[in-house]
C-alpha cells in the first residue's frame, strides 16, 4: 500500500490564476511555480487553533509549521506536478 500526502482543497484555497489572482472555476491556472503561497485570512483561526491545541497540546506549532512547509513544497512545482495539492518526490511520484 503506497501512501502520499495531499493538501485538501488545494485549488480552492491556495492556487492562483495566470494573473496571480485567487483562482476561481473557469479561470486558467498559473502554469509556472507559484511566486508566493496564498493563504486566506480566516476569522475563525483562533477557534481552530484552540481545537488543535486541545488535541495535540504544545505540538500545535510543529504541525502548523509542517503543514506550511508541505504547502511550500507543492507551490514550488509546475502546475502539472502540483495539481490536486499532492506532495511529490524528486521523480515526480506522490
Amino acid at each position: 500500500m503506497s501512501r502520499y500526502y495531499r493538501i485538501v482543497d488545494w485549488d480552492e484555497h491556495y492556487e492562483v490564476d495566470r494573473e496571480n489572482r485567487a483562482w476561481k472555476p473557469g479561470r486558467t491556472f498559473r502554469q509556472a511555480p507559484l511566486e508566493y503561497l496564498r493563504v486566506r485570512a480566516r476569522r475563525d483561526w483562533n477557534v481552530g487553533m484552540l481545537q488543535l491545541h486541545d488535541k495535540v497540546g504544545g505540538m500545535v506549532w510543529f504541525y502548523v509549521g509542517a503543514f506550511e512547509k508541505l504547502c511550500g513544497i507543492v507551490a514550488c512545482e509546475e502546475r502539472s506536478r502540483r495539481e490536486g495539492g499532492v506532495v511529490r518526490n524528486t521523480r515526480g511520484r506522490p
